[in-house]
Parts: C-alpha cells; structure tokens; sequence
C-alpha cells in the first residue's frame, strides 16, 4: 500500500471536540488570499493545572537493576495537552530513590535560560542507603513561563558525580503555531496531504527560493536570532508570511532558517509523531518494509503529517548531487526532532535515537525507490 501519496482526511476526534479546517491556498495571489473554511468546531475548553500531582513511587516504578530510581522522566506540571499560562508559577514534584547500600548525592543541572524560570528545591543533596528509611528525596520543581513559547529541553542530573539522567522538561503556551496540537490548526492540501497551512506555507517557500538546491538543506542552521523573529511572527499571525520584516530590515527571510524551523515545528509537537510507536516496532524496523508497516500503525493525523515530511524530504534526496542531502544525511538531521526517547537512561536513549533515524532512513528511501519505478512496476519489495 502507498501510503506517501494518498490524499488524506483532516477530520479527527479529540477527547469529544472535533475540528476540521480547510485552507484553500491561492495558485498566483500567494497566501494573503488564504480562504479558511471551517467544517465544524467546537470551542476549546481552558483548563490548567497550576498543582502537579504530588509524585510517589509505586511498585511496578521500582527497577532492581538500578541504584536509585526516578519517579518521572517528563516535567509537564500535570498540563499534558493542556496549554501553559504565561507569568504563572506552575509546581511539580519528583522523587528519587535509592537502591544502593551506599549514600547516594545527586545534582540538579538546569541551564539558565531568559524565556522561563526554573528552581528546583533541593537543587542538590544525598540520599541515604535503601537499608535506612529515608532513602528517597521529594523534589519540588517550580517554573514560571515568560514569554509564549514551547518549551521542550532537557535537564540533567548528576548521581554520584559521574552517572547522568536526562529529564525532559516540556510545556506549550496557549497561543501560535507550535507546540500546539495540531488538530487546532488551519489545514490545507499541499502535495496530496492535507496538513497545518504553516507547513505548506514554510515548504512553498524553500522549494520556491531555491533551498532543494542548496548544499546543506535541512543540515545547516539558519541564524538563531532570524530564527527566534519569524517564529514569533508565525506564533502571532498564525501563518507564515515571508514578506513580513522586522522594522529597520528588507532582507527576506533565510532559506535554511525556515528549513530549519520546519524541524522546529515537528520538534515542538505536544508529543513527537515516533513516540506514538512502542519502543519496540521503532527497535525492530530494520527494512523498508517493517518501516511502512510501522508507519502504517501510526494513527491517521501522526501517519499524515509523517508521510508529508517524508514526501518534502524525498524532494531534497532528489537533488543530492547538488546539496549534498543523501537520504541517510537527511534521516540523520531530522530524525531526532521526530523522536523523545522516553527512558531517561542515556544509553537506552542513545540506542533508540540511532532506531528512530534508521527508522526515517527507511521510509525515504522507500519513497525515493517508489519515485524511480515505472508505475506499472508496483511498490519496492522492502529490502533494505
């Protein structure tokens, strides 16, 4: 089955709130013509939690193979899906425990950034050995959004000075184009994929500059501050309009800033489209074939969105001679903005990412080998 270029439905239920909008996007007036037609909607109910629940071990938590366990791998203040309030103290709890007959001292390492605040109390200490009965520490968590954007980094923590664990801190503001759900976002078709406007928009863009041409598409960064300005105005106007400028500047936007926020844009996702899949089917995809039949598992909106991307990265492969994007160097570039690893053991984590790009690599190359076949001649026969 092709699943890369069938044209897809947008309508999708969500906790009971169904929405579907359609984006028409003129051919010749550009997208100040946009024409949104909304199928059906239903108001999005407000809900934060500013208290997490408190955090507690329960048996099936407990890893006999570790010396110390940590309650949770995500800090989200219990909003999941839910939107973040801007200048608003949120708290969480995490504890840790210690497995070990030896003191454990662990160390909060949170890099300082100015778009939020962040403690963490105790920010350091130790733990006694699993034989006393104080071998777990309650950490409150506490952070206070700035500014109106998503936020999905991670923090480390020192055991022992010499062991990491990678937290993953992650919330969404209410309003703009990324880390939203999607489904609350204005759709179009673009290349028989009916996905969010800022997609077709952002990909019409580097297609139409030129940037499937340029060497290091999708590899090179574009300028972090450009970046930072046209995200903000995308957030703000909820699409993207490349003739906008900041005041005092004529220069249209860099080719591989917007590239690049089109990984942005994946990455921030509320939950990344790869983590839909069990670890497991990422581990054992080891063929084109086992990668579509994964892809296939994905849930309709999560398939779509990936089988866009998937059909934008095909183009880049096209003109590898030139830009120097070979399927594996796109797979490798890309594939991390698509998967979180959800264990917090770095080793574990390291060898899912390295599944997931393999993962990525498999289905390019399957629309790649799809798009050199006569059409009489079928699909590939999913060898690797």
């Amino acid at each position: 089955m092709n699943l890369f270029r069938r044209n897809r439905s947008t309508s999708t239920t969500q906790k009971g709130k169904e929405r579907s909008n359609m984006i028409i996007l003129g051919e010749s007036d550009g997208d100040n013509r946009i024409r949104s037609h909304t199928l059906a909607t239903v108001g999005r109910q407000q809900s934060v939690l500013l208290h997490a629940h408190k955090e507690s071990f329960s048996p099936s938590k407990m890893d006999s193979d570790k010396d110390y366990l940590v309650s949770k791998s995500v800090i989200d203040f219990g909003l999941g899906d839910s939107a973040c309030p801007i200048n608003t103290q949120l708290e969480d709890t995490l504890v840790i425990a210690n497995n070990s007959k030896k003191k454990l001292k662990f160390k909060f390492e949170p890099s300082a950034k100015k778009e939020w605040k962040l403690t963490f109390d105790p920010v350091s200490g130790s733990i006694e050995p699993s034989s006393k009965k104080k071998h777990t520490k309650k950490v409150e968590i506490k952070m206070t959004l700035l500014v109106a954007q998503s936020i999905d980094e991670k923090i480390n923590l020192s055991i022992n000075g010499k062991e990491n664990v990678f937290l993953t801190l992650r919330v969404h503001p209410e309003q703009g184009v990324f880390g939203v759900n999607p489904t609350l976002l204005d759709f179009c078709e673009d290349s028989g994929f009916q996905v969010p406007v800022v997609l077709a928009q952002m990909r019409r863009y580097v297609v139409e500059q030129g940037g499937l041409h340029l060497e290091g598409i999708f590899r090179l960064a574009g300028n972090a501050t450009e970046m930072s300005h046209i995200k903000n105005r995308m957030n703000t106007m909820h699409h993207f309009d490349p003739d906008a400028r900041d005041q005092g500047s004529d220069d249209a936007p860099e080719v591989n800033a917007i590239a690049n926020l089109v990984k942005v844009w994946f990455r921030e996702l509320p939950q990344p489209i790869l983590n839909s899949l069990p670890s497991d089917v990422i581990c054992n995809t080891t063929d084109m074939e086992s990668s579509v039949h994964g892809l296939e598992a994905l849930e309709e909106m999560e398939r779509t969105l990936l089988g866009w991307l998937i059909n934008f990265l095909a183009d880049a492969a096209e003109f590898k001679s030139t830009n120097k994007m070979t399927e594996q160097n796109l797979a490798i570039v890309v594939a991390p903005n698509l998967y979180n690893p959800p264990s917090h053991d770095p080793m574990e984590g390291l060898l899912l990412s390295q599944k997931s790009t393999q993962f990525l690599h498999n289905l390019i190359a399957y629309e790649t080998e799809l798009r050199s076949k006569p059409p009489d001649e079928g699909e590939p026969d999913g060898g690797s």
